[in-house]
């Protein structure tokens, strides 16, 4: 990439950096770029219900033991 980024460089910083903006492998990575980025807030997401759902097991757990007067291990 920054070799690409010299090469356009030669041509004029604002010709250049057109040009680079404007490179199918710039506008290839920018889109990789852009699906990872929701990748990870989906991933976030999932890991935030799964948190979520783990508390609620633990609290019926919890329950459970005290209902059932039952002790841990």
């Amino acid at each position: 990439m920054q070799v690409l980024e010299r090469r356009l460089g030669a041509q004029g910083p604002t010709l250049g950096a057109a040009l680079l903006d404007q490179h199918p492998l710039v506008i290839e990575l920018r889109s990789r770029i852009a699906q990872v980025e929701l990748d990870i807030v989906e991933k976030e997401r999932t890991i935030a219900s799964l948190r979520d759902d783990v508390e609620v097991l633990r609290e019926t757990n919890r329950s459970l033991v005290r209902q059932y007067g039952l002790t841990p291990g």
